[in-house]
């Protein structure tokens, strides 16, 4: 998974003046599709965006220079912020850290660290939670459907059937259908 790319910070002009950091969280929801920057829930599954809050990726307790820095503010789930709260560890850094290299994600939905890292955000952040092990599922489900249809399109094309033409361009629809519903669900960043 490749590092978030902030898209829609405010205008510098404008954020030097901002005293409360509430300020920057439609900003913050943009520039993270609204997700959860930690375990990328998508507010389509977890809920509105009064679900998320301004997270603060150096704790406001440690670094109160940084409360208004839009840099050090990121869009995260309850639960996520929640669980990171004012911890000062080393936690990966999703608009810096390519996941990928800290974990993996199994089968059946769990997060395999890879280093140390990896392991302390997972522990950390809880991110093996139920329903975000249910949620990578679901993607990876998914992802097997894309994988059948490629293969039937494939065979299609491959064979001299009278109507393949005509079925692989109605598997070709429903693959792009699907992979539309895996861009949506999942965003870019969860590779």
């Amino acid at each position: 998974m490749h590092p978030i790319i902030r898209k829609h910070a405010p205008p510098e002009a404008i954020s030097k003046g901002i005293k409360d950091f509430r300020y920057f969280k439609n900003f913050l929801r943009l520039d993270f599709e609204r997700r959860c920057a930690y375990c990328h829930i998508p507010e389509s599954r977890y809920g509105p965006s009064r679900n998320y809050a301004v997270e603060h990726f150096k704790p406001k307790s440690a670094y109160p220079h940084l409360i208004c820095h839009y840099p050090n503010l990121y869009y995260a789930c309850a639960c996520c912020n929640s669980f990171k709260g004012s911890l000062v560890g080393p936690f990966l850094d999703p608009c810096h850290d390519v996941y990928s290299d800290h974990f993996s994600v199994s089968n059946m939905g769990n997060l395999l660290p890879k280093s140390n890292r990896g392991s302390y955000f997972v522990e950390h952040l809880y991110l093996d939670r139920d329903y975000l092990v249910e949620w990578r599922k679901s993607k990876i489900a998914l992802l097997d459907q894309i994988h059948q249809l490629d293969i039937l399109i494939r065979q299609l094309d491959s064979d001299s059937l009278p109507d393949g033409q005509g079925i692989a361009a109605g598997i070709r629809s429903l693959r792009e259908r699907r992979n539309h519903e895996l861009q949506a669900e999942y965003g870019s960043w969860w590779n």
